[in-house]
């Protein structure tokens, strides 16, 4: 649980002030923040980082979702598994798609003006950790996470069919979650028999 109230406290505070600013700072912040092609070739590191604590969205109902799943998810996982799982979703979602979008610009398939996107927000985070929630949680994490999952899943998959970045990135992050998921709650349980696992508790 300490991974989810770290993560949503912090993303709750950095995306509100940077929405707070006026229009002009908030576009440059986003801008720079953004995992887009250009960003990714001059700070990778930087944007990988920073782009998961901003939002161009409702910042409030992205800080719940991201509590409802990183917290059903770290019931199953704990909080270092969980935490490093939910980084490499963020990462493979993020490299994976602005690779095909590379690719698409070479063939002449996206302008080249897409090399510098908007690419910011924390759903390559929030989206895996909810399906988690509905895998891996109790039953009560199944239920909240399954309700998030629903709210968000809208927004999720648009322009899946022509390979936009925000839905391959979705996929990859989400069946990231989906293969390792699993395997590290196993290893949870070797290392620790005496943990509750899905559905013992409610």
């Amino acid at each position: 649980m300490r991974t989810a109230l770290a993560y949503a406290s912090l993303f709750g505070v950095v995306a509100t002030a940077v929405a707070s600013r006026p229009a002009p700072v908030r576009d440059a912040w986003l801008a720079w923040a953004s995992t887009d092609l250009v960003n990714l070739g001059d700070h990778p590191l930087r944007c990988l980082v920073t782009s998961a604590f901003v939002a161009d969205g409702d910042v409030l109902a992205l800080t719940a979702l991201a509590l409802i799943g990183l917290g059903a998810a770290g019931q199953a996982l704990g909080d270092l598994r969980l935490a490093a799982l939910l980084a490499s979703t963020h990462v493979l979602g993020t490299l994976v798609s602005q690779s095909v979008l590379a690719q698409q610009i070479r063939l002449g398939d996206a302008p080249a003006s897409a090399r510098s996107m908007i690419d910011v927000g924390p759903s390559y985070v929030v989206a895996p950790a909810l399906v988690l929630g509905i895998v891996l949680g109790s039953n009560r994490g199944r239920v909240a996470s399954g309700l998030g999952f629903a709210a968000l899943a809208p927004h999720l998959f648009g322009g899946l069919t022509r390979l936009d970045v925000p839905a391959v990135g979705h996929v990859v992050a989400i069946g990231t979650a989906l293969i390792a998921g699993p395997a590290l709650r196993r290893d949870r349980q070797r290392r620790d028999p005496g943990h509750l696992t899905t559905g013992d508790v409610g």
